[in-house]
């Protein structure tokens, strides 16, 4: 559908309108929801040149593109920094609760949880939460996310009581909206999973990351980037539970997989990597767990 709505705007209004350089960033976007995440991150850098060649490097869609691969690239605090920014700019053109701030607010808390900033990040969070259920609804798949990115920040902070407690609560109400199936669902699910294996209860952690795993190998594809995500957990989730063998040799093949589909500076690349040179060189795990932390596109408005 995507790919036909770009062909169609740039028959109709040309290869370089606004509209059809938006459309390329949504088609973009939905070639890693859909198993293809180095093809998004060639087609975000493809439309990060043409929106510098037509727009000009200050325009807010082009500055949105850049913090964007900024961020997948590896530099967390460039991309929050830049999309800090540019949440100013579309408060100043659009208003605090038009869907393109409501993207870049999401985006500024997400890079700032990565970059190491978990206190911004979780106020970001509450905040753009408040606004996201007054203005889309509590059901809204928006809203979802950004209740599983502020438990999964209160997690990476300490706070594993009231992030379980608000996954849990996320979890049910994820089903009720979207189904069993759909990422959303299986993420707050596996950041459930994971404060269960937090909390000392890692066997339990195991099985439930075990099955989301399998879940979402099946529905999206062994490549896809929200299972390589789940991988990474069931990982963890192993290595809590005192299988340090398993996870190691689970996170070789892992990073081996992360390498081949995104690339040696994607951030889940890079994260993997270090988690493995953690298990390596400690005998327990001292890192906290890593955020479950969805990712966040630049949407471009008018």
């Amino acid at each position: 559908m995507h790919e036909q709505l770009v062909a169609h705007l740039r028959r109709l209004l040309g290869p370089d309108h606004v509209d059809t350089l938006a459309a390329r960033g949504n088609l973009a976007r939905w070639r890693g929801e859909s198993g293809d995440p180095a093809g998004s991150i060639e087609a975000f850098q493809q439309l990060l040149d043409d929106s510098i060649r037509v727009l000009g490097p200050d325009h807010w869609n082009t500055m949105a593109n850049l913090a964007y691969a900024r961020g997948e690239a590896g530099d967390a605090a460039a991309a929050a920094a830049e999309f800090a920014q540019l949440v100013d700019d579309y408060v100043a053109r659009n208003g605090r609760d038009h869907p393109a701030t409501l993207a870049a607010r999401s985006n500024r808390a997400r890079w700032q949880a990565m970059s190491g900033d978990l206190a911004a990040a979780i106020t970001g969070f509450e905040e753009q939460l408040a606004d996201s259920q007054r203005v889309l609804g509590a059901d809204h798949s928006d809203t979802l996310t950004t209740r599983a990115l502020l438990a999964a920040t209160r997690s990476l902070g300490g706070d594993h009581a009231q992030a379980g407690e608000g996954l849990e609560r996320l979890q049910a109400d994820c089903v009720q909206a979207l189904g069993p199936d759909h990422y959303i669902a299986l993420s707050a699910a596996s950041s459930f999973a994971q404060t269960h294996a937090t909390a000392g209860d890692a066997e339990e952690a195991v099985e439930r990351a075990e099955q989301l795993t399998a879940d979402a190998t099946g529905i999206y594809g062994s490549d896809n980037l929200h299972t390589l995500q789940l991988r990474y957990d069931l990982a963890r989730c192993r290595g809590q539970a005192g299988d340090a063998a398993t996870a190691l040799a689970e996170l070789d093949r892992l990073l081996a997989d992360e390498l081949r589909v995104l690339g040696p500076d994607n951030w889940l690349t890079l994260i993997t990597r270090a988690e493995l040179a953690l298990w390596r060189s400690e005998s327990t795990i001292r890192s906290k767990p890593l955020p479950h932390l969805r990712k966040c596109y630049p949407t471009p408005h008018e």
